[in-house]
């Protein structure tokens, strides 16, 4: 595999487990500030996290084991697209 096919792979790869978790209770934390206090809104209320970023941080977080999984689904859905 090229370096340009492996990095459609990660992308698809990611695209999938995003979709996956989109749906999940409990993905989203909320924002900390650089002293790694709870960010709040102007009401008091605790920022939380946009889905895209959770779903990077879930990404990054994630066993190599369950990445590898999702380039293998990734992987499948491009064949059967090509």
């Amino acid at each position: 595999m090229n370096r340009a096919e492996a990095n459609m792979v990660e992308r698809s790869a990611f695209a999938i487990y995003c979709e996956f978790i989109r749906h999940g209770s409990g993905s989203l934390k909320y924002l900390l500030d650089h002293e790694g206090n709870i960010m709040r809104d102007r009401t008091g209320e605790p920022i939380p996290e946009a889905p895209e970023q959770a779903c990077r941080r879930r990404w990054s977080e994630a066993t190599e084991t369950t990445r590898e999984s999702f380039r293998r689904e990734a992987i499948a859905a491009l064949r059967a697209a090509a």
